[in-house]
């Protein structure tokens, strides 16, 4: 869904087809991910892939 909010918002400019975990597109899913998995009580999702 973070996808798509960046999209709706017009934050698509520093998207790169790239999936890696320097790219501001992925880091800004995965910090979103993390609020909604705190809300549930989940653990927090601290990789992409295998990096850290």
């Amino acid at each position: 869904m973070c996808y798509k909010y960046d999209y709706a918002i017009g934050n698509m400019k520093d998207y790169s087809n790239e999936g890696n975990a320097g790219n501001p597109i992925e880091i800004r899913a995965i910090s979103n991910e993390n609020i909604i998995r705190k809300i549930y009580s989940l653990p927090l999702r601290d990789a992409y892939g295998k990096k850290k």
